[in-house]
């Protein structure tokens, strides 16, 4: 049995939940799902071949005007499932914990990249001890694979939810996966797009003008646009400043080797940060490791 872990956003959860919605001919939600922060979301090919895609946590969310219920989300994922992993292998999606951004009255300085709170550190916590008494982990004979974004809330998370599980399988590091980092999804529009939109190629890349993101939130100020842009832009440059990029919390490592060989080969070609991010959907990217 092999076990992923992939921390990421709300966004990311959002399109990917929608496009295996979309393909196994399910209803998508049309007020579209908000992701407690810290839900865990299971995926699993059964013996019998089929698939299961279940939250296992949390129970009951901290907000429920708010966020997506454990139930109403596993009522939708009810019955046959599109979703092409091997028979050995189970993937965790964790939406990282509650981060500085997520605060109203943070400045634009504290929203950029920010830390996890300490309510965001429990939520982690809580996140790990969750996936850890899960009977296929608690089984697990072989260390977990564990992947984040290149956004510092999802690698402090990452670090956390990798505490809590047992020493025998625990991940030593996280890789780093540009196709898993925050993007910026259009007010009121669309919650996910195929993959040859251009918009998704404008959402993934947090280095464009305000003007060319006009699109993705047409009612906003500037100030509102030049905020949600700012949440999503990573510190950490790791093709002109690898030597100042985190290189690990507390003695896990981050390993960028990856997000590395896809920028830099996607710059060789001449793309764009947001077609290079955005050219393999997250969801490929899952189905891609599993097959390995």
């Amino acid at each position: 049995m092999t076990i992923f872990l992939y921390i990421t956003s709300n966004n990311q959860l959002t399109r990917f939940v929608n496009q295996v919605l979309d393909r196994s001919g399910k209803c998508i939600p049309q007020k579209g799902w908000v992701f407690d922060n810290g839900t865990v979301i299971k995926i699993k090919r059964n013996s019998d071949g089929s698939i299961t895609v279940e939250m296992i946590h949390p129970i009951v969310v901290s907000d429920s005007a708010r966020f997506v219920s454990l139930k109403d989300f596993n009522d939708a994922f009810e019955g046959n499932v599109v979703f092409d992993i091997p028979l050995n292998s189970v993937v965790f999606l964790i939406r990282h914990g509650h981060a500085g951004h997520n605060e109203r009255t943070a400045s634009i300085e504290q929203a950029h990249d920010a830390h996890l709170t300490q309510k965001g550190i429990e939520q982690a916590v809580k996140a790990g001890q969750a996936i850890c008494v899960d009977p296929d982990v608690s089984t697990c004979e072989h260390r977990v694979l564990i992947h984040c974004s290149d956004l510092l809330r999802t690698m402090e998370t990452a670090k956390f939810v990798s505490d809590q599980l047992p020493e025998e399988i625990r991940p030593k590091f996280v890789i780093v996966l540009i196709q898993a980092r925050e993007y910026s999804r259009p007010i009121g529009g669309p919650h996910y797009w195929e993959n040859g939109d251009l918009r998704i190629q404008t959402a993934m890349d947090p280095f464009l003008p305000i003007e060319k993101l006009r699109v993705l939130a047409p009612t906003k100020t500037d100030d509102e646009i030049r905020r949600m842009v700012i949440e999503n832009r990573p510190k950490n440059d790791p093709i002109r400043k690898l030597d100042e990029c985190i290189k690990e919390i507390d003695g896990f490592a981050i390993v960028w080797t990856r997000y590395i060989d896809v920028l830099t080969n996607g710059t060789a070609e001449g793309k764009t940060f947001g077609q290079i991010a955005s050219e393999t959907s997250f969801l490929d990217v899952i189905i891609e490791n599993a097959k390995v």
